[in-house]
Order: C-alpha cells, then structure tokens, then sequence
C-alpha cells in the first residue's frame, strides 16, 4: 500500500506491497580465506578528522595528478567532495597542505606544499612502523580467524542494454 504525496514529491511507500519481489540471497562457502589487515590512524581536531587514509590518498593522488580534479577522478569521487577535504585539512594545519592557483592561460593546478609532503611522509612512516611494531601480535591474532567463512551474495543483475 502507498500513500500519495508525503510532502518531499514522491510516494512513501508503507508496506512494501507495490515493490518487486527480490531473488533470495545465495550462501557461498569461502574456503581458505586469508586475513587483510588494515591500520585506520586517524587524526581528530576538534570535530573533524584532520588526516586519516582517504585524505593521505588524496593528497598523494594529488602530487601525483597535480590536480584536485583529475586526484579526484583518480579515486573515484566528486570534485567538490574532493576539494571539502583539502579545505578541510588546509584548516587543521598551521600551514596549507595543498596550494592551489587559478587556471587561465597556464591551465593552473594544484600542488603540496612541504608541509602536506611532511604529512604523507610521516603518515607512511607511522603506518608502517605500527604494522612492523605488532607483527607477533598481528600473527597471533590471525591465527585465531576461521579460514572457512559463510557470505551471502546476491544473484548477479542483468545489465540493460545501451548501459555499461
């Protein structure tokens, strides 16, 4: 059952009556799967997180591309969610991470400055330390996950044509 209009141009859907029915879910067995581990250091400055791995993978992409666009791209996201985060850490630093000038005849372009190259440097450099640092641990610790897992997967969609 819907209801009309709810006030945001569409319909609200009540029960589900209207909607499609799903395939179910497939259970696949996962044998021998190996652990992934993954360090998330993230710096918090009062409400927001200062630096953490998306933003030192931007600022890579960035001195890579030499552009806020073409990094973002790269990554794939928006430029303006792109560009958020560079103004983002450029506030929470004494000095800019990334220096920007204008397009025009020079195309403009985007660049780190010594302090967002001091930045992915040191974010590195703790990341690796941390993984060399709890390697026991990290073995100990895997040594206890299961190698065979369950995961749900859902049934493969059909691609409309022209799509893709």
């Amino acid at each position: 059952m819907s209801t009309p209009d709810s006030g945001f141009g569409g319909r609200l859907r009540v029960d589900g009556a209207d909607r499609k029915p799903r395939k179910p879910l497939s259970l696949v067995l996962m044998t021998n799967v190996a652990p992934t581990i993954h360090f998330r250091l993230r710096v918090v400055l009062g409400e927001n997180i200062a630096i953490g791995p998306g933003k030192v993978a931007l600022l890579q992409a960035i001195g890579a591309t030499g552009s806020i666009s073409a990094a973002a791209k790269s990554m794939g996201m928006s430029y303006r969610r792109a560009w958020l985060l560079v103004d983002t850490m450029n506030r929470c630093f004494e000095t800019p991470v990334v220096a920007t000038e204008a397009g025009g005849a020079s195309g403009g372009g985007t660049t780190l400055t010594p302090t967002g190259a001091e930045v992915v440097r040191r974010y590195r450099n703790l990341e690796a330390r941390a993984a060399s640092g709890a390697a026991d641990d990290l073995t100990a610790l895997t040594s206890l996950l299961k190698r065979d897992q369950l995961a749900f997967a859902w049934p493969a969609r059909r691609r409309r044509a022209g799509r893709g």
